[in-house]
């Protein structure tokens, strides 16, 4: 004989049934009041009556087993920020943060060690980190210098375990696992990885911290990115590179790189903006023609038709985009009094600024690392693993054509 004694609260329903044979109460889950209510529908609702389908004995089991539940699984307590990268680690990484434990990673000597010479030192030299590693029993190593989710990172990265982390990674974050990649000399260990996320992050220009690529491929020592990053910031980007983020606060990058690509950026802006005033141009304001004025008139009215301001500067990829709508527009003003005159000689003054702004954004070139370094660093023995010849150590524009890249 079974007893129900209901059980109220806040939130939930519990049921306890006497099991007049145990001689004992049994808490009901209201799980398992939902199943057995709708159990007992079932056989209610059903035509003819089958109780007898099943024995006695197998009821009371199929109860017990649904009052009981599932099984608890035996498991380690963990914090939410410890994470197992390997389930067979025989390393516990310690992460800190200002002296204080923020989680752990579960790992394995042997993929650290291939990954940096610092860690094989570390795990298989005479270093208390390294002695009696097991799997039953893994020893904790204590990263207190580190940043946690460089570390993260870098483990998942080596222990393959990255198949959905490039969706959120941040560059800030990025340049954090170049610091310390850097420091455990493990930069070829995430190189592979490194160029797919750049390249991704190519397309926003715009992005507040996109400098910081620069940081970042100097660092993980991506020669063929390290141009790409440099060409985007010359050609699509019309803020100053700031030293402050484009080292991200160290000392790892030479500044003279940036002020190379810094100066090329201004360089090349000021060079667009000066081609709207061409000779041409002055003699348009400095003419005595009574037309001057007109033609001067429709020059801006079709500079300001294509979107290129006289006011502020734009960026040279701005510049070529809005020289082909100034390519269409043709002059209109002339003049049939005067033989030499500036107005006659105007003639087609858009099309010549439209195609100077062209050739500009054409003949941009990208700065190199290894032609930078060899130039810098005194190295004539260095090659460019890009393939470009031997240029002089004063030359500013360095490495191939920007479409080479």
């Amino acid at each position: 004989m079974t007893r129900y004694r209901p059980l109220h609260s806040p939130h939930y329903r519990f049921n306890f049934l006497y099991f007049s044979k145990l001689g004992t109460w049994v808490m009901e889950s209201p799980c398992a009041v939902q199943a057995r209510s709708s159990f007992a529908g079932n056989i209610r609702s059903s035509t003819p009556p089958h109780h007898a389908t099943r024995s006695v004995s197998r009821r009371k089991q199929a109860n017990e087993r649904l009052i009981a539940g599932s099984p608890k699984r035996r498991t380690r307590k963990v914090m939410v920020s410890d994470k197992v990268i390997d389930k067979r680690g025989d390393v516990l990484l310690e992460l800190m943060t200002n002296g204080k434990r923020v989680g752990s990673l579960l790992v394995s000597s042997h993929v650290l060690s291939l990954a940096s010479p610092v860690f094989e030192a570390m795990f298989n030299g005479n270093f208390a980190e390294g002695q009696v590693l097991s799997a039953a029993l893994p020893k904790s190593v204590a990263l207190p210098d580190d940043d946690p989710d460089a570390v993260t990172l870098f483990c998942k990265i080596t222990h393959m375990k990255v198949a959905n982390a490039t969706d959120t990674i941040s560059i800030s974050r990025l340049a954090d696992l170049a610091i310390l990649c850097d420091k455990y000399q493990c930069t070829e260990a995430v190189s592979s990885w490194a160029r797919v996320e750049i390249a991704q992050k190519l397309s926003y220009p715009d992005a507040p911290a996109f400098e910081k690529l620069l940081f970042i491929t100097y660092v993980l020592d991506l020669p063929l990115e390290f141009g790409q990053v440099s060409s985007r910031l010359t050609y699509d980007r019309i803020i100053t590179i700031s030293y402050q983020t484009a080292t991200h606060s160290t000392d790892l990058m030479p500044l003279e790189m940036i002020d190379q690509i810094r100066y090329k950026q201004i360089g090349l802006i000021d060079s667009s903006r000066q081609i709207l005033f061409s000779e041409k141009y002055q003699s348009l304001v400095t003419s005595g023609c009574d037309r001057a004025g007109a033609a001067l008139k429709h020059y801006l009215a079709s500079l300001k038709a294509s979107d290129i301001p006289m006011d502020r500067a734009l960026s040279v990829a701005e510049y070529a985009k809005c020289a082909l709508n100034l390519q269409r527009r043709v002059d209109t003003a002339s003049c049939l009094d005067h033989a030499d005159c500036a107005v006659k000689n105007a003639k087609g003054l858009n099309q010549e600024v439209a195609a100077a702004l062209i050739a500009a954004h054409e003949d941009i070139k990208a700065c190199c690392l290894d032609c930078m370094r060899k130039n810098m660093c005194a190295l004539p023995d260095l090659v460019c693993r890009l393939g470009h010849p031997s240029t002089p150590s004063t030359g500013s524009s360095l490495g191939g054509n920007r479409q080479s890249f």
